[in-house]
């Protein structure tokens, strides 16, 4: 039988960092910054203009005087920017963020508090007024359990209408309408995250919850500061950015502004119940204003009869009718009298 070899294990190796395999680390770039415009051509152009004043040289005047001018509209013009760039993001689910990111690039930065508060008005604007909002109340709308909610004077459940089923419907509408706007914006996790949606949703029927309970407050003021206070004073206790806390404090105070007291609520639903369940009040009042309406109605397809017979005579005719016959005189030279037809 043939013998191994001894193996020593005792034996160094003499193997150095440079005898390793390279190993290649894939670095990651930066992104750019995506501007809608760029001001520093302006700003060099009216820097040159300050130094050389010739009018005639530039085809429009000078609309700065010292470098504090070019400072304020440089200020002013990026605060702008930063209002658009966040509005229109937002407006749009937060769509572009994720695409330009994708591409390599990102959003332009605040980088003042001026700056800061533009985009959070921006973004808050293109939240309540842009798609957000508009389709989450459709959405919220077409849900199958909470649907009743949103139609004034049906109840919850079952025929009958009660208190309880009226300031519950408040809380419903809020809570499934913030949830789902907030579900709408697309997360940094992907187009397609369930799970980081439906995180979404549920921290926006929480804070929407909140909101419909301090919309009962009477006094509108004290319930504008309520509802502001609940959404901005932790933003800024955990110190976020503050275009944040402005979206915070401003979607409160937007929510509060629509809020009404338990009685208002009551009352306007049970009067709604009532008109769904006995039928239209006051209706020899109602029967009277459809009489008036088809009177007017009348009246109107005979002067449009009227018109459309006028549109049929020919131009001529049309453009002779606006002068007076060649028989019609002020003064009848013949008997030095008005024509009859002047008498009035």
């Amino acid at each position: 039988m043939k013998e191994l070899p001894e193996l020593k294990f005792d034996e160094p190796v003499n193997t150095t960092v440079n005898d390793l395999p390279d190993l290649e680390f894939e670095e990651k770039k930066p992104l750019k910054e995506f501007h809608l415009f760029s001001p520093e051509a302006a700003i060099e152009e009216a820097r040159q203009r300050l130094k050389y004043p010739e009018p005639q040289d530039y085809l429009f005047p000078m609309p700065f005087q010292t470098e504090e001018d070019i400072k304020k509209a440089t200020q002013y013009a990026k605060a702008a920017e930063q209002a658009i760039v966040g509005g229109i993001n937002t407006a749009l689910f937060g769509l572009p963020q994720f695409l330009l990111k994708k591409a390599g690039y990102k959003l332009p930065q605040p980088k003042t508090p001026l700056e800061a508060v533009a985009r959070g008005g921006g973004e808050l604007g293109g939240f309540i007024f842009g798609g957000p909002m508009k389709l989450g109340g459709k959405i919220a709308q077409r849900l199958p359990f909470v649907r009743r909610a949103f139609v004034r004077g049906l109840p919850l459940f079952g025929r009958q209408l009660t208190k309880t089923q009226a300031l519950l419907k408040p809380f419903i509408r809020t809570a499934t309408t913030l949830g789902t706007a907030e579900a709408t914006l697309t997360p940094e996790e992907g187009f397609f995250a369930p799970k980081e949606r439906a995180k979404q949703f549920v921290s926006g029927a929480k804070t929407g919850l909140a909101f419909a309970g301090l919309g009962f407050i009477p006094r509108p003021t004290i319930r504008i500061l309520a509802t502001s206070l609940y959404s901005g004073l932790p933003s800024t206790l955990r110190n976020e950015p503050l275009e944040q806390q402005v979206f915070n404090y401003g979607i409160g105070a937007w929510f509060g502004r629509h809020g009404i007291s338990p009685q208002e609520t009551i009352k306007a639903e049970q009067k709604a119940f009532k008109v769904l369940t006995e039928g239209i009040q006051e209706p020899d009042r109602i029967t009277k204003l459809a009489k008036d309406n088809e009177n007017i109605l009348k009246d109107f397809k005979e002067n449009a009869d009227k018109i459309e017979v006028e549109k049929r005579r020919p131009l001529k005719e049309i453009v002779k009718s606006f002068f007076p016959s060649e028989y019609h005189y002020w003064i009848d030279p013949k008997t030095g009298e008005f024509p009859e037809e002047y008498y009035y």
